[in-house]
């Protein structure tokens, strides 16, 4: 063995361990609880966190995926958490018909809900595919988070709580991401554990009803509350019927 070869590694893990410790600083440790609550929240009120990157941040991504479905560190309920970068099939048919910079906002836009978080991983804060994902994200009314490297590249702009890791290198800043989503899987286990399980948001089929039960609803409810009526041919919903149904709801 060369002899240098135990100084190396010394140095390397002081390197890493260097970065470890700048998330004690007071910015880093702020961005990190708000982190930390903004997915307990989100998960707390009944909705899903879905996460995605590429590459290593894809393995980050289904990574802390798996500690909320499964467990962390103590035995809770499953707690809902989605990765978007484990469906070869989807990602594979979306890439091939659509282009790979929508294989995450398609995914986004056929599961996510008003509510729901999107929490994406990337080193460099420009991947194209990220940015169209929280952008589709933004318009359906999902909360937004990253954990981003280097000067947070478009996306610290585009996203509502992000945190820069510290580290000069791809590799020392992906350390740092799973540092970083390990300590945000610990404070909501912990904090979720003591709280009532909220009942899922109801769906779309529990919501058409039959004439004879909207008639019935409105005898109970008028002159109690708001009651107010939109139109149009909803054998498709596209955009249109979506901000009519959200404008009537703000009523």
């Amino acid at each position: 063995m060369k002899k240098n070869w135990p100084e190396k590694i010394r140095k390397s893990i002081e390197e890493a361990v260097a970065n470890y410790r700048r998330l004690s600083g007071p910015e880093l440790s702020e961005r990190l609880a708000q982190l930390a609550e903004l997915v307990t929240e989100t998960i707390a009120g009944g909705h899903r966190v879905y996460f995605c990157g590429n590459g290593g941040s894809a393995a980050d991504a289904q990574h802390l995926a798996a500690e909320f479905v499964g467990r962390f560190r103590m035995e809770r309920r499953g707690l809902p958490a989605v990765s978007l970068t484990t469906d070869t099939s989807v990602i594979t048919a979306v890439g091939n018909d659509y282009g790979f910079d929508q294989v995450f906002s398609r995914q986004v836009e056929a599961l996510g809900r008003t509510g729901d978080l999107l929490f994406v991983f990337s080193t460099s804060g420009n991947s194209d595919n990220l940015l169209a994902a929280v952008r589709q994200a933004r318009t359906q009314g999902l909360k937004t988070a990253a954990l981003l490297g280097k000067d947070g590249g478009r996306l610290k702009d585009e996203v509502d709580v992000f945190l820069l890791a510290p580290g000069g290198s791809t590799d020392r800043i992906q350390e740092v991401h799973i540092l970083v989503g390990h300590l945000v899987a610990g404070l909501a286990e912990t904090e979720l554990a003591g709280r009532k399980a909220e009942p899922p948001r109801r769906r779309t089929r529990e919501k058409v009803v039959t004439l004879a039960r909207l008639m019935s609803f409105l005898k109970k409810h008028r002159g109690r509350q708001k009651v107010v009526f939109t139109n149009g041919c909803f054998d498709i919903i596209h955009d249109g019927h979506r901000h009519l149904l959200e404008a009537a709801r703000a009523e």
